[in-house]
């Protein structure tokens, strides 16, 4: 049962440094009020490098840290948040995947081990029938759908 929910919206201010220090200052003192071992599991979607600061803490107050990363926590990632990020996964435990070309993609980028991944959908039942149907190649089946040469995206996650 999931008794707390922690939100942290964005601090707005027209300096993007100063907005990161207030965001921050602001997810460490919602994180201190946790209770240290209070959660089996912490589920953090939308991985960015302001979890660098305020990882460890979040080891504390749960069992395990699961990553469940957006299309945009890795393909968008540059520079020092690159490397703040990558340091950050090594604190995981599990990360969330839809697909093996995402998943390698995360492997690849941020050096993430391979026996921290768990392959998890999207709670949709059509997934699971493609995947257990699943004979033809995708040309095959664009063929099939007389739809060759285009290209289909469904989903955020284009599975």
């Amino acid at each position: 049962m999931i008794n707390q929910l922690l939100l942290i919206t964005d601090c707005k201010t027209k300096n993007k440094f100063f907005g990161n220090l207030l965001h921050i200052i602001k997810l460490i003192n919602k994180v201190k009020k946790i209770k240290d071992n209070e959660y089996d599991m912490i589920n953090i979607h939308y991985i960015s490098g302001i979890y660098f600061f305020i990882i460890k803490t979040l080891k504390r107050k749960g069992k395990k840290i699961l990553f469940s990363p957006w299309g945009s926590d890795v393909y968008r990632v540059k520079g020092l948040n690159n490397w703040l990020i990558k340091q950050t996964y090594k604190c995981s435990d599990i990360v969330s995947y839809s697909s093996n070309q995402f998943k390698n993609d995360i492997k690849e980028k941020f050096l993430v081990p391979e026996y921290k991944f768990e392959h998890l959908s999207f709670g949709s039942e059509i997934f699971d029938i493609i995947y257990e149907n699943n004979t033809l190649s995708r040309e095959d089946a664009k063929v099939l759908l007389g739809i060759s040469g285009f290209v289909i995206v469904c989903g955020y996650n284009a599975s």
